[in-house]
């Protein structure tokens, strides 16, 4: 059988203007907490609220830039999910999931999902199974050398043709991104076969492992310069997006 995966372009993020320290997460729906890595300065007890893996792989990180990305996304995202969940957020224990996706145990509905291009990061919630990819459109990616090895025919022609030519190169990139993240795999050797045009698709992506489902993808813009894509099993579903405070503590639920 095939999973039928339908894409639609949203417009700009509904974003609100200041920053939250209140969720609004939604029942049945997709939150998304966008955060400037930036913009955070980490407390000085960090440490005590991540794991000694956690600790132990932002050491590989060649820049200290992306060590601090790294580590500011995983702070923020044991505090969300420690909110959720009523837990001290430096003892949520994750195990490993389909192809080592780090995830919670089964005890617990939550699902979620996390993205970084740049200094920003996209940290997405959500009962059920979901995919988030965000990218900045550099306009200066030579992309146009590895359009056919990663688009369809169809797809290669809808980005040399548009009227943005990285734009549209980056929304498909995210679509195929947050559809295979929501699907539990990573990059695929052959994304080509991995749809992402507007409209509804059938993909025969069940030799890959991935059970069958109904995909919905939306897409927006973030900001002046980013496409962010989120995938999740169902033809109609809410998103919310949320910019969090610089200080994780004061977020409540």
């Amino acid at each position: 059988m095939s999973s039928s995966c339908s894409f639609y372009d949203k417009g700009p993020t509904f974003l609100q203007e200041k920053e939250l320290t209140q969720s609004r997460r939604l029942k049945g729906g997709v939150t998304i907490y966008l955060v400037d890595s930036g913009e955070v300065v980490l407390p000085a007890d960090y440490r005590k609220v991540l794991s000694m893996e956690q600790l132990q792989k932002s050491d590989a990180f060649a820049f200290s830039w992306l060590k601090k990305r790294f580590l500011v996304g995983r702070y923020y995202l044991r505090y969300l999910l420690g909110a959720y969940l009523g837990e001290d957020p430096a003892k949520i224990v994750f195990c490993r999931g389909v192809n080592g996706r780090p995830q919670l145990g089964v005890d617990f509905p939550l699902c979620f999902s996390v993205s970084y291009s740049r200094t920003m990061i996209a940290i997405g919630i959500a009962d059920g199974s979901l995919g988030v990819d965000i990218e900045f459109v550099n306009e200066e990616f030579g992309f146009t050398d590895i359009v056919s090895h990663y688009f369809s025919p169809k797809e290669a022609e809808f980005i040399v043709n548009s009227d943005n030519s990285a734009d549209a190169f980056f929304m498909l990139w995210t679509r195929k991104e947050a559809l295979l993240k929501g699907m539990g795999l990573g990059l695929v050797d052959d994304l080509h076969a991995v749809p992402s045009l507007d409209g509804t698709h059938l993909a025969d992506l069940t030799t890959k492992g991935i059970p069958d489902a109904d995909w919905t993808v939306h897409s927006y813009t973030y900001g002046t310069g980013s496409r962010i894509s989120i995938s999740y099993p169902d033809r109609m579903f809410e998103v919310c997006f949320c910019r969090l405070v610089a200080d994780p503590s004061r977020i409540i639920f």
